[in-house]
């Protein structure tokens, strides 16, 4: 699974260096505009569904009769292609009206071609979360390397000077079907294979709805004011030029926090600690054990952030990026400590979770209400600096939300602060030597010493102060083992 995951990631980087280096800069925005509005469509389109699935499979997986278990897996996929149905229809009937508002130039993708991309992507998504809930990680991984390489073959027998947003899509939907083709026999593998035993269910279908529908008035509250609003929000006041300077910076760096462990693993992470809970692992050694996950991403953050803000420009001009690069390394270097802020935000979800707490998602959902109307309010006047303040609150206001409600579980993690003190130091004086560097070397592979002497003197430094006890390390594999 983790050797999938790095493999995935390498694709995905290269898709994005192809894509900006092949679109115009209004095609990019176009792009980036299209994966946002689909990104809250599917969101919205949901009904609850995806929170049902995070919450409960864990449990129905490990606890419930075969009957019991293939009855919901089947309802939950019919719930599912029912709401992705009418999403995908509303999305064809409004395309017009949306391309206008948001400012997209011609050409535009057609309707129906977005028709079908908001169906694949969809369905595909789904699968993902259903294997991830069933603690089928590695079959996931499998699907998201296999559409990545897939997409990243195609887009390479493209001709550059004539690539247009809709060749994309084209091609998203065409590997995106194939691996849908792929996972079906998965799932059904997975409904003849529930690994327990039988047992009774511990809470009827009809009293999870209450969780379910808490969750998902919480997700639609923060992603109908995330970031991809920000973006059509970008498009539609600024247009799709700054869209694409703003959404070619916010992928690098989404791209560094997708890929920090925490996140990556996030939906993993939250199976296991689920399923550990309703076994009855006492909360203390659950919170002990977020924490020294916690830690271990902060590691990664530790490292990713400065090295976006020193190495950003850099990284753009290798990637031949179109747009003001200036601009863009300005954003990037804004953007990169939001890594921390989000470190925090995912772990308090997961208390929050956990204890099936409806009412602090929700309220730390709300607040993320404001990100985009301070995007609309500012952006008009102060650009994109507009934008970058509501990036900014999108993370710092649920967290402060899940702090009042759910920061007692923190209080389980001062045992880590002496380790969190040693990694921001060695961070600080890789950044130091790093800028050296930067400013020593020249030539075209000034870059690539600059990053290796960097990320030498990290590790090196993580080795000097030993952050994090062995005994944590043999701790925590032997209960993913187990």
């Amino acid at each position: 699974m983790v050797a999938l995951k790095l493999l995935a990631a390498l694709v995905g980087a290269a898709w994005l260096i192809q894509l900006a280096s092949r679109l115009s800069s209004d095609q990019l925005g176009v792009y980036f505009g299209v994966l946002a509005l689909v990104e809250l469509t599917h969101h919205v389109s949901s009904l609850g569904v995806t929170s049902y699935c995070d919450r409960y499979l864990p449990a129905d997986w490990v606890q419930a009769p075969r009957a019991a278990f293939r009855r919901r897996l089947l309802f939950v996929l019919v719930w599912r292609l029912a709401t992705l149905a009418f999403a995908a229809a509303t999305f064809y009937l409004s395309m017009p009206l949306i391309a206008d508002a948001l400012g997209w130039v011609e050409p535009t993708p057609f309707p129906s071609i977005l028709f079908w991309y908001v169906l694949t992507e969809g369905l595909l998504r789904f699968f993902e979360v259903i294997l991830t809930a069933t603690l089928h990680q590695s079959a996931c991984q499998v699907l998201v390397f296999a559409r990545g390489l897939g997409r990243l073959a195609f887009v390479l027998f493209l001709d550059a000077p004539s690539v247009l947003a809709v060749d994309v899509l084209l091609i998203d939907i065409v590997v995106t079907a194939v691996c849908i083709a792929g996972s079906i026999p998965l799932l059904v593998r997975l409904s003849s294979r529930v690994p327990a035993a039988p047992a009774p269910m511990a809470q009827p279908f009809a009293g999870r709805l209450s969780f379910t529908w808490r969750s998902y008035a919480a997700l639609l509250l923060e992603r109908t004011s995330n970031i991809d609003v920000i973006k059509l929000v970008v498009s539609g006041v600024l247009g799709p030029t700054a869209l694409a300077t703003f959404g070619l910076a916010h992928a690098l760096v989404d791209y560094a926090s997708r890929y920090m462990p925490l996140a990556m693993f996030h939906g993993h992470i939250r199976a296991w600690l689920t399923v550990r809970y309703e076994q009855g692992a006492p909360m203390s050694r659950i919170q002990s054990e977020a924490s020294f996950l916690a830690r271990i991403n902060l590691a990664f953050v530790a490292a990713a952030s400065p090295a976006l803000a020193l190495f950003g420009e850099a990284m753009l001009r290798s990637m031949n990026a179109s747009g003001d690069l200036a601009q863009m390394t300005t954003l990037l270097v804004a953007l990169a400590p939001l890594s921390f802020v989000l470190t925090a935000r995912i772990c308090l979800t997961i208390f929050a979770h956990l204890h099936k707490d409806g009412h602090a998602l929700l309220r730390a959902s709300a607040m993320t209400v404001l990100a985009p109307l301070l995007v609309f309010w500012m952006s008009p006047t102060m650009g994109l600096a507009g934008v970058l303040a509501g990036c900014w609150w999108l993370e710092l206001g649920p967290c402060f939300v899940l702090l009042w409600y759910r920061g007692r579980g923190t209080l389980a993690w001062s045992d880590g602060w002496r380790c969190m003190s040693r990694i921001l130091l060695s961070a600080g004086a890789a950044a130091v030597i790093g800028a050296i560097g930067l400013a020593t070397f020249d030539g075209r592979w000034s870059i690539w010493l600059s990053l290796m002497l960097y990320l030498v003197t990290y590790i090196a430094m993580l080795g000097v102060l030993r952050p994090f006890p062995l005994a944590e390390f043999e701790r925590i594999r032997s209960e993913v083992r187990r």
